[in-house]
């Protein structure tokens, strides 16, 4: 494809590997409706403005909409563990062409980190769905996301932990 060994992947253009359909054809949409989404936010921002999000909000926010395209090998209850367990990532309010973090940063396969990614988005949207929508028409309208985001994310992930430690 592009030099890695991904099922599909978008950096101009959406490309997409034979091996997408390995896992069965539902699979293979939830693959599609992911990469999709970054295509989208790509045409919408442009590469310079994609690369400044930080990679769980763009991988979780993807993986949320295509109801868990690229995080199908690991459940919300594997995730929910490994978050309890000390596994998980911290959220960053900007990325960076040179130095974005990624799943690896916090010793997360890729599928888990989409997986907590993805449970982080959904959080924000379920507990402030108007605040969500405003992030989202914030981001596409040139905001920066920090500034989008402000200073709550340290709060809400604090929230979000809290919710989760929760849960049995």
């Amino acid at each position: 494809m592009y030099g890695a060994d991904v099922r599909a992947g978008v950096l101009t253009k959406l490309f997409l590997s034979p091996r997408i359909f390995e896992d069965g054809d539902e699979i293979a949409k939830l693959y599609l409706i992911h990469e999709l989404s970054h295509l989208h936010i790509r045409d919408q921002l442009g590469n310079y403005k994609v690369s400044r999000l930080p990679s769980w909000f763009k991988e979780g926010l993807a993986t949320y909409v295509s109801d868990g395209g690229g995080a199908h090998t690991v459940t919300e209850k594997q995730a929910i563990d490994s978050i309890k367990s000390g596994k998980h990532f911290i959220p960053n309010k900007t990325g960076g062409f040179i130095f974005q973090k990624t799943a690896s940063d916090w010793s997360l396969e890729h599928h888990m980190f989409y997986r907590q990614s993805m449970m982080f988005i959904s959080y924000l949207a379920a507990i402030n769905e108007s605040g969500y929508r405003k992030l989202l028409l914030g981001i596409e309208n040139g905001e920066r996301f920090s500034t989008a985001l402000q200073a709550a994310l340290e709060n809400l992930w604090n929230n979000f932990l809290y919710e989760v430690n929760k849960t049995g």
